[in-house]
């Protein structure tokens, strides 16, 4: 019984979560993080009247890459 309540209060969450960022139920469990805050920033800039403009499948293979690059090193610290 108690497995029962668990796998209903799950599916409830996620359909709540599907809900809110405004997804369907399989991508909020398969689909990460950034996928979810980019649905709901598009749904914020809709609801203001704003046109998100996004890259096509091409573009970012065509940019250029950057030609400097800082590399952070992290060391431990030799305690005498």
């Amino acid at each position: 019984m108690h497995t029962r309540n668990a796998l209903s209060m799950q599916i409830g969450r996620t359909a709540e979560l599907a809900r809110t960022f405004g997804i369907d139920f399989f991508s909020v469990l398969t689909r990460g993080s950034q996928y979810r805050v980019e649905s709901l920033m598009l749904r914020l800039s809709h609801a203001c009247n704003y046109l998100a403009v996004s890259a096509s499948r091409e573009q970012p293979f065509q940019m250029r890459l950057s030609h400097t690059c800082n590399y952070l090193a992290v060391s431990a610290s030799q305690e005498q």
